[in-house]
């Protein structure tokens, strides 16, 4: 939203009339006001009281006294006692002697209402006053025409453009004959046909006027510095709206940077120009600068004791609707709450700005879901807006864009398009089409006539966009890579891939551009918001691509297939990736400012862990969640270059790749069909260095596969049956791309997560995969390096968790003689029992053993010893060996308060609260609901996992089950423990995917270690440890539940 240029507030003092025969004390007053002596509040209000008998018999006299109380009021800024005495002081007026008084303080109350915001209210008196002002001054008066001008400015301001237009010609007409070009009313009306053409869509013609202004420095050259430098910020806005946002940016900061050089005392412009920058930012996904402008903006005004002003309420507003779009709900609503009780206080419901405040309120509830209430706020601001600004004016039309997106929730196709047809309707009346809100409404058709399967209407809208954009914004703004993207969707909807194809090279190109751009900078609840936008996008192109192989399998697809992976390894892990490499940097730092920064940023994270214990789910997190994400700012902010990424391509990986490697990416698909279904498709690039491109191979029914398939190999496993089918399923496809291969790195998606492809059986040959591959997951196959040695690391250091005392009562230092409270824990995971697992003593002390014949420095803890509060101890060890139970929980059912010693939303709706590892002390301090103490209550979350210090550790393995698992979460991969040790910073991860066998664990790990302690080659000393089971126990149950996972790290 734009802010308005200030208008200065007018005071009238009225001409004495003097009445025969009045009161001697009316003298005294009357000899002040003709001396220009100030009459004081109390005087006044005395004789008013006083007199009030008399009041209406001296009318023309009341008429005064009145307009003296309101202009002393307004300027104590008591808003309300101004408004009451200039409506009594029009009571009298309009049966004064004197005919002119009643449209002199028309005019007054004209002027008021518009220094206050009533707009609407600002022009009834105006046009009540101006017939008789004409005739008190002469039309063709300076008097006049100074009013004129000021009505003209209020049209604008009431977006009223086009009948603002012709005024603003033949005041600049005026003007210019009676006073030249230099003068600050000509210039003045210069920057009014600028904002009218600004806001009409003729942006060239508002940066060419602007342009003029500051070049020639006219303003500069009457003295008028702060028109000046108001000037340079309106263009820098006009080209925020064109879509050249460096250039918006440039001006605003020239703007800026003059205001602080010639010390201009209006605070105002300041902020204005704070908001706006702001705006450019957001526009540009800058979010991080965009936050902090708005913070500017928002303390200035506070600074100056404006918090009570429109001005105010709309930076409230534009900052919460950038908070709506990083996902910030709960900040983004509490804003607008404030904004609406400030406009309810100053101006009360029944105004235009009331009802923004109320649409924009209805924006966040539909993005946070709550799709009911967002409806119900819509109609509100509808019935607002139909009173105050009627049904022609553009914020109506704004109000109907947003109740068609309800409608198209709630299935109402026909109200839906009635809505957006009739908005489109009105923008094009109000502002015209080359106003990119028209484009924008344009492309939003998109969602409607997909829904009802009429796409010739889609297509039509979206090249009608296309065209506008290009002409008025060019190729390279935001819309316009909307606009490809949905027509391209369309083409591919309708199989005209080919059509598709140039649309996604571009568009992705620019998204692709914008992450490398900006996402690096952003804190990390933006960077998951973010997220959650982008991978859409690219999920699109992908569907597109699958599709159009399956249709035309014989066509050259080298340069589909190249970008594919080019985006799927920009994607891939990309929260993770920066996470931890934020994390290193940060420990690689001598500045010892930035670890402190870093150090307080994990206590407040801390601090937000304990809060999700709290019982009551109305706990107020917002100002954590503002305080964790402006110390990641600062964070980010230190360090020297890390907004620098990029992506890895074909040619580079595959040079990475020797004769007898291949590399998967797989990508999961699902595709909408109509509202109510959807199938699922799998794609796996395969990428060898003899190849030019990669191959692509399709699994068109990801559905069965990720239902009867898969469950068909789960049941294999847990029944320990030799599965001759799920080669089949999930191999099979994939034979005669890996042909001549003896290992595969393979980055997952999907159901891929939850398989260990070294337990499969070929039927074939009669083998398991295990004895014809060596296999290795990846995070992002990116990270591979043919070049990568071993660290051989002298500093050879082990820490090693195992059998914990999980009934141990930390608050009184004694193990619990009762096991009650482990049942309550067993419930909770979902686990069968709570036992103690002596398998994993001897795993700690066979392993200990182990490293310390090769000289490793290991420290053991076990029992109580193997607590929470001793792996947050942990400094980065070259081993981290944890033994002991995990849980992963998919769904939660239970209506208590507090679950897994969580407040119940708060589990519910983070999914690393939801998979974990047990520790020492978990029985008692699950069931004590007044526990508050995330730091050693024997439950790591996968969220506190992530906080650990592991920037130089080599190997994590995770001796426990089900610790592979966790929600899927896209190209992230899964919201478990792997991902959050990934973050956490470890090389390599060994992880389970079922239920283990705890002495073929302990024979697995201390086989493991024995040529690990040795060779510091994770890999090689995982697959000789498992054929090594596998000659104990030949069921894969056995030897195959851990998976090796190579991170990015």
């Amino acid at each position: 939203m734009k802010l308005h240029l200030k208008i200065i507030i007018i005071s009238f003092l009225f001409n004495s009339l003097t009445a025969q025969n009045y009161e001697k004390d009316w003298s005294v007053i009357n000899k002040k006001l003709e001396a220009g002596i100030p009459v004081s509040i109390n005087e006044a209000e005395a004789f008013a009281s006083k007199y009030k008998n008399k009041l209406v018999q001296y009318a023309d006299n009341s008429t005064q006294l009145y307009s003296l109380l309101a202009n002393n009021y307004y300027n104590l800024s008591k808003f309300e006692k101004a408004e009451e005495n200039y409506l009594k002081a029009y009571g009298y007026a309009k049966i004064a002697i004197d005919t002119t008084l009643k449209h002199i303080v028309e005019l007054s109350l004209a002027i008021y209402n518009y220094n206050s915001n009533n707009l609407l209210e600002a022009e009834k008196y105006y046009l009540k006053c101006m017939a008789g002002m004409a005739a008190i001054y002469g039309q063709s008066s300076r008097e006049y025409t100074g009013i004129f001008y000021d009505y003209t400015r209020l049209l604008i301001d009431l977006e009223r453009y086009k009948d603002a237009k012709p005024y603003v010609d033949a005041l600049l007409f005026y003007y210019k004959t009676m006073d030249g070009e230099n003068n600050k009313r000509y210039i003045g009306l210069l920057n009014c046909d600028a904002i009218i053409y600004q806001n009409t869509g003729n942006y060239a013609k508002a940066i060419e006027i602007y342009s003029s202004i500051i070049t020639d420095n006219r303003l500069l050259n009457i003295g008028d510095t702060l028109g000046h430098i108001i000037t340079i910020s309106n263009l820098g806005d006009v080209y925020r709206e064109a879509g050249e946002y460096n250039l918006g940016i440039s001006n605003l900061k020239n703007a800026k940077a003059l205001h602080y050089k010639y010390n201009v005392r209006d605070r105002d412009i300041l902020s204005t120009i704070e908001n706006n920058l702001a705006l450019c930012y957001k526009n540009s996904s800058q979010p991080k600068l965009a936050e902090e402008c708005y913070n500017n903006s928002i303390e200035i005004r506070k600074a100056s004791n404006e918090t009570n002003t429109e001005s105010y309420c709309s930076t409230l507003s534009n900052k919460a609707d950038l908070l709506r779009m990083l996902g910030r709900f709960g900040e983004a609503s509490e804003l607008l709450l404030t904004a609406l009780e400030i406009r309810k206080q100053r101006f009360g419901t029944k105004t235009e700005n009331y009802a923004n405040a109320v649409s924009n309120l209805a924006n966040v509830y539909f993005d946070a879901g709550y799709y009911k209430e967002a409806l119900e706020r819509n109609l509100q601001a509808k019935e607002i807006y139909q009173e105050v600004v009627g049904e022609e004016h553009q914020s109506y039309g704004n109000c109907l864009n947003s109740l068609s997106l309800c409608y198209l929730y709630f299935k109402n196709y026909a109200k839906a398009e009635e809505c957006k047809l009739k908005a489109l309707q009105i923008i094009e009346a109000s502002v015209g089409k080359n106003h990119y809100r028209y484009s924008a409404y344009l492309i939003s058709t998109y969602g409607l006539y997909r829904k009802t399967n009429q796409l010739q209407k889609a297509e039509i809208n979206l090249k009608e966009a296309l065209a506008l954009i290009e002409r008025n914004f060019g190729r390279k703004h935001e819309l316009f890579a909307e606009a490809q993207l949905s027509l391209a969707e369309v083409y591919a909807l309708q199989r005209r891939f080919e059509d598709a194809t140039l649309l996604y090279f571009e568009c992705l190109d620019y998204y692709s551009g914008q992450i490398n751009a900006y996402f690096n900078s952003m804190s990390e609840g933006d960077q998951a918001a973010y997220l959650s936008f982008i991978t859409p996008v690219f999920e699109s192109y992908n569907i597109y691509l699958i599709n159009y192989k399956l249709n035309k399998p014989t066509k050259d697809f080298s340069e589909h297939l190249k970008r594919a992976l080019r985006y799927q390894l920009q994607l891939k892990s990309l929260l993770a990736n920066r996470s931890a490499k934020l994390k290193k940097e940060v420990e690689a730092s001598n500045d010892a400012d930035l670890k402190k920064i870093y150090q307080d940023w994990l206590l407040v994270k801390n601090e937000l862990l304990n809060n999700y214990k709290s019982t009551e789910p109305a706990f107020d997190n917002n100002e954590l969640y503002k305080k964790s994400s402006e110390l990641e700012t600062r964070l980010k902010s230190k360090l020297k270059n890390f907004a620098s990424t990029g992506a890895v391509s074909f040619d580079q990986l595959k040079q990475n790749l020797n004769d007898n490697e291949a590399a998967i990416e797989l990508f999961k698909v699902n595709e909408a069909l109509n509202d109510t279904q959807s199938v699922i498709k799998y794609g796996a690039l395969v990428i060898k260095n003899k190849l030019t491109a990669p191959e692509l191979v399709i699994y068109k029914d990801g559905n069965e596969l990720e239902g009867k398939k898969f469950n068909n190999y789960s049941n294999g496993i847990d029944d320990q049956l030799k599965d001759s089918l799920s080669y089949g399923a999930f191999i099979k496809p994939l034979e005669n791309a890996i042909k001549g291969v003896s290992r595969i790195y393979v980055s997952s998606d999907g159901i891929f997560h939850k398989l260990s492809f070294l337990s499969l059986y070929d039927p074939f040959t009669k083998k398991y995969l295990i004895d014809k591959y060596e296999i290795y997951q990846i995070s992002n196959l990116g990270s591979i390096s043919k070049n990568a040695k071993n660290d051989l690391n002298p500093n050879l250091t082990a820490n090693l968790f195992g059998y914990p005392d999980y009934e141990y009562d930390f608050k009184k230092n004694k193990t619990k003689e009762t096991i009650e409270s482990t049942q309550i824990v067993v419930k909770r995971f979902g686990l069968t029992n709570l036992a103690k697992l002596p398998g994993t003593k001897t795993e700690v002390e066979e392993i200990a053993k182990s490293l310390a014949a090769k000289d490793w420095k290991t420290t053991s803890y076990i029992e109580q010893f193997a607590s929470e509060q001793n792996l947050r101890k942990v400094n980065s060890p070259k081993i981290l060996h944890i033994a002991t139970h995990g849980f992963y929980l998919k769904n939660i059912e239970s209506d208590d308060k507090l679950f897994l010693g969580f407040e119940n939303s708060a589990i519910k709706e983070n999914s690393l609260l939801r998979s974990g590892i047990i520790l020492a002390g978990a029985g008692p301090s699950t069931a004590d609901s007044l526990n508050r103490d995330s730091e050693n209550d024997g439950i790591v979350t996968a969220y506190e996992a992530s906080l650990l210090n592991l920037s130089n550790t080599d190997l994590v393995v995770l001796s426990a089950c089900q610790t592979g698992l966790g929600d899927e979460m896209g190209s992230e991969g899964v919201a478990g423990l792997q991902r959050s040790f990934t973050i956490a910073g470890a090389k390599n991860i060994i992880m389970s995917l079922w239920p283990v066998d705890d002495y073929a664990t302990q024979m697995l790990m201390t086989e493991f270690y024995k040529n690990y302690a040795v060779s510091q080659n994770s890999e090689n000393a995982f697959k000789m440890a498992q054929l090594e089971v596998k000659k104990k126990y030949p069921q894969p149950y056995y030897w195959a539940a851990f998976v090796l996972l190579k991170t990015f790290n």
